[in-house]
Formats: structure tokens, C-alpha cells, sequence
């Protein structure tokens, strides 16, 4: 073998081998990154618990920081099936009108958020 073959051959193992330690043996572990980062399923649970978190405490700018970087389109998403899912639990009604504010506020327009969102109606005074 020429010196060029053996050099090839060397650099394929180090690649490989490189390869190998990066990947089974010690592989990177991602810690304080940002929910955009994170694969679709992961943003959606991260955005029904920043809803969630929002109908418990009604926190503006936690919601906003939370939310921040994330596609529109996953948001909206998640937030209306948070919305319904609350519903569905039975969760309490200053909850679910906090959780149905916060998707209105991002472009959310089904009847869930209808109903949360709307303006109580006074009482009709007897004569």
C-alpha cells in the first residue's frame, strides 16, 4: 500500500470512529434550549401548558415569553385544543375565560373561544 491509501484508510476510521464516540457513547445533551428547538409534538405540549399555566395564574407577559418564537400556526393550534380540553375537564369558568382571552389574543376564532370570550349580559331589570 502506498502512503496515500494507508492516509485514506486512516482518516475513514477516525471519521467513523469519531462518528461512533459522538453518537452511541457519548451523545450531546441539549440543556436551557429554547421550546423552538424542540421537535412539533414537544411545541404543542409546551404550548398547552404555557396555556394552562396562563388560565391558572393570568400572567401577560409570562404567556408572551412562553410563546415567543413559536410558529403562529402550531400556536393557535394548541391553544384552541388546551381550550377544549379544559372544557372538557370541567375546569373552572375564570380559567377557561383567561385560557380563551389568550387565544382570541392569538387569532383563535371557534366557538369555545366564543362563548369564554363574549361580555356577560346584564340582567334584564323588572318592572
Amino acid at each position: 500500500m502506498r502512503g496515500r491509501d494507508l492516509f485514506v484508510i486512516g482518516l475513514l476510521i477516525g471519521l467513523l470512529g469519531g462518528l461512533y464516540y459522538a453518537l452511541v457513547i457519548d451523545p450531546p445533551r441539549y440543556t436551557n434550549a429554547t421550546p423552538a428547538l424542540l421537535p412539533d409534538e414537544t411545541q404543542r405540549d409546551w404550548v398547552r401548558m404555557s396555556a394552562f399555566a396562563y388560565g391558572y395564574d393570568g400572567d401577560d407577559i409570562r404567556a408572551r415569553v412562553r410563546l415567543a418564537h413559536l410558529p403562529e400556526a402550531l400556536v393557535r393550534e394548541a391553544l384552541a385544543a388546551a381550550l377544549d380540553e379544559a372544557v372538557a375537564e370541567g375546569a373552572p369558568t375564570e380559567m377557561l375565560k383567561r385560557m380563551a382571552a389568550l387565544a382570541a389574543r392569538y387569532g383563535v376564532d371557534n366557538p369555545t373561544v366564543a362563548i369564554y370570550t363574549r361580555p356577560a349580559l346584564a340582567p334584564t331589570p323588572q318592572p
